[in-house]
């Protein structure tokens, strides 16, 4: 069941803040992990600053760069199963960048109370740009009383509290700026005794699996001279294919790398690690940003922020049900606690079923809501912080931002890493 009464940040008969309570808890916390970041800081060695060059910054240049390509190469004459996924994933995740609101309006009630008010449940695509606009733009039209994050209490403290400049500067830390290049591949002549490449004419060579059996796709192209040596970007010549090469005498075919031909799972992939860095919770800091702001200093009604995920360590999957259950059990008890306009900001795959969760909720008092079967998961419940909650939140992110840059941040996290590599052993010469 969700406890209202006896959740302590709405005891509104205690002479302090009771909300406090929560945010003094990372307070201790936060207190003793600054000096310890002011340390790293302190007689460091440093580096130069790495530019990012021209890695994609959200989902749109992602998709914009590489869907086409990786249709290509899913088509005929490659067939690549690698592109297909991948192309796949692309047009989903551009689904949901399009995904539409969902507002559910009805009645919710508790064992004492009862609440009538709107739920608008805004879908999202966590590294899409068009998103966070779209978030904002709805808490600006909809003016809601109370926002309500997919984000759970353990990432308070690391997530919310810590300025974005920061989070996207540990994040980007150690992640390469350019995939992988080689001069060249390999191709092995042979393989279990048959011969694989049928010289067509001086350097050119068909890729044939005759004799082979089996239902492959194709050669794999091979980083170095061993049958197991297997290029880690899934490069292979499609059977029937013609290849291009020089024969180095001794069963190989070596293939100079083209970078027009070679690289773009790679180069994807990259990509995507790089996306994901930096739009690490854009919609969710956009969000916070822009309801703290409409509603200004002076705000009429009292203000409610509810983070509602389920914790990290204890999530069973990203399709874990408890998570739909918790986020919609969260905004029906902000409607009973008097916010006759609620905003949740969700994934897009969460949009359908939080909405069923809200209807259901509907017919079931408040302190039967943890009855469903969930398993360990069910009793978990939101955590609620008001806006003196939120003012502290932004207060700590002010203080990081006074006692270390992101260059600071970065570059400290970045000789850590290094000071964590094997020394190189002193050898004998001769």
């Amino acid at each position: 069941a969700f406890p209202i009464r006896s959740n302590p940040l709405h005891r509104s008969q205690q002479n302090h803040h009771p909300e406090a309570r929560l945010i003094m808890h990372y307070r201790t916390c936060f207190s003793a992990a600054v000096p310890s970041c002011a340390a790293l800081v302190a007689n460091r060695r440093r580096r130069p600053a790495v530019q990012l060059q021209s890695r994609c910054s959200n989902f749109e240049e992602l998709y914009d760069r590489y869907a086409d390509r990786l249709k290509k190469a899913a088509a005929p004459p490659k067939s690549c199963p690698h592109a297909a996924s991948a192309f796949s994933v692309l047009e989903m995740s551009a689904a949901c960048t399009e995904a539409t609101m969902l507002r559910t309006h009805g009645r919710w009630k508790s064992v004492d109370a009862a609440g009538d008010g709107s739920v608008y449940i805004v879908g999202t695509n966590h590294i899409s740009e068009v998103s966070v606009t779209r978030v904002q733009q709805m808490i600006r039209e909809l003016q809601p009383t109370c926002l309500i994050l997919e984000v759970c209490e353990e990432r308070l403290l690391p997530f919310l509290c810590c300025p974005r400049e920061h989070l996207v500067a540990w994040n980007t830390a150690s992640l390469p700026l350019q995939s992988r290049t080689h001069e060249s591949l390999y191709l092995p002549k042979q393989l279990r005794g048959v011969n694989v490449l049928v010289e067509q004419s001086p350097g050119s060579y068909l890729v044939s699996k005759e004799g082979l059996g089996g239902n492959s796709i194709g050669l794999a192209f091979r980083e170095r001279k061993e049958i197991h040596g297997r290029h880690t970007g899934r490069e292979y010549a499609p059977w029937g294919s013609i290849v291009r090469g020089t024969d180095e005498g001794d069963g190989w075919l070596k293939v100079p790398w083209i970078p027009e031909e070679f690289g773009l799972l790679e180069q994807f992939e990259l990509d995507q690690m790089w996306v994901w860095a930096l739009r690490q919770g854009s919609e969710v800091y956009a969000a916070l940003d822009e309801f703290r702001s409409i509603h200004g200093s002076s705000a009429k009604e009292p203000l409610l922020l509810g983070l509602a995920d389920v914790s990290i360590s204890k999530q069973r999957g990203s399709s874990d049900p408890t998570r739909d259950a918790l986020l919609a059990r969260a905004c029906a008890a902000a409607v009973i606690l008097g916010h006759h306009s609620v905003l949740l900001v969700a994934g897009e795959n969460h949009l359908d079923s939080v909405s069923r969760e809200l209807l259901g909720l509907q017919e079931m008092e408040l302190d039967s809501f943890g009855d469903r079967e969930y398993g360990t998961n069910s009793s978990m419940t939101p955590v609620f912080i008001s806006k003196r909650g939120v003012d502290s939140i932004f207060a700590y992110r002010h203080t990081l931002q006074d006692i270390m840059s992101p260059e600071d941040l970065q570059q400290s996290l970045r000789e850590f890493e290094d000071s964590l590599l094997p020394t190189q052993q002193a050898t004998c010469e001769f």
